[in-house]
């Protein structure tokens, strides 16, 4: 599986639409196409993903948004997290040793604040969008594995931010070794 994260307005749903078409890869189905009820089934959707991925589902899904979010946007917008404590970290561990890419979309914050600003957005995202953005940061902290894509391209090359086929290149070398991996 790969697993595509960010802040609203920066980019998802353009990535995971061009990785899919060019990699031929089915976008997994969230439970909900309701936005303001997708942390709902985050959970579900979490898990659903997870065992498809370590089962070998007959090729690897691309998912917009699963677990990293909710640990994002719960606080943020003042809610409990739907994960505890003990399932964070199971769940960091189980994607750790599948070895998936998990892409973190965060252009610089000027180009989210105003994607955020021209669409319909999910109840308290637009006021909080800086601390959404901000928390990507830290809940990224000590996870080596995450990709951090930028689509202006303002932020590639600094640090540990990918291009585009930087980021083909990872999803395939994932795709390629996944075909011969046994779980």
């Amino acid at each position: 599986m790969i697993i595509v994260e960010g802040p609203d307005g920066a980019g998802k749903s353009t990535l995971v639409g061009s990785l899919a078409a060019e990699l031929d890869l089915e976008v997994g189905e969230r439970a909900t196409k309701d936005r303001d009820k997708l942390y709902e089934v985050t959970r579900q959707d979490t898990y659903t993903a997870l065992a498809k991925g370590v089962k070998g589902h007959k090729s690897p899904l691309i998912w917009d948004r699963l677990f990293f979010s909710e640990m994002v946007y719960s606080p943020a917008v003042g809610r409990d997290c739907e994960f505890s404590l003990e399932e964070q970290v199971f769940v960091k561990q189980v994607l750790s040793a599948m070895g998936c890419p998990i892409i973190i979309c965060r252009p610089p914050l000027d180009a989210v604040e105003e994607n955020v600003r021209a669409a319909e957005q999910m109840k308290g995202v637009k006021e909080n969008i800086r601390r959404i953005y901000n928390h990507y940061g830290s809940v990224a902290e000590n996870m080596p594995w995450l990709i951090w894509y930028d689509y202006t391209g303002e932020l590639t090359g600094k640090g540990s931010f990918k291009s585009y086929d930087e980021i083909v290149t990872a999803c395939e070398y994932y795709i390629k070794k996944r075909k011969v991996r046994s779980w």
